[in-house]
């Protein structure tokens, strides 16, 4: 099983070990997504379903702009 497009690895990470959440995907797949992204140029991201945050999360650690929906609007 691929465990990149599921929640699985981040039971290892700071944050986001903190409650599982079932509908969530890895943390590196997200910061790499991002960071090939980040290569082509300046990069904003919007998660419109912010769910346990780990876009945001990502987002923040590799110093990008993010914008988050969930029930509150959350910026980073």
């Amino acid at each position: 099983m691929n465990s990149s497009s599921t929640f699985i690895n981040n039971m290892k990470l700071p944050v986001h070990r903190w409650f599982r959440f079932s509908a969530g995907f890895s943390a590196q797949w997200v910061e790499t997504i991002i960071s090939q992204a980040k290569e082509r140029g300046e990069t904003t991201v919007l998660d419109p379903f912010s769910g346990s945050g780990t876009t945001l999360l990502a987002s923040e650690k590799l110093g990008v702009e993010c914008l988050g929906i969930e029930n509150i609007y959350l910026k980073c």
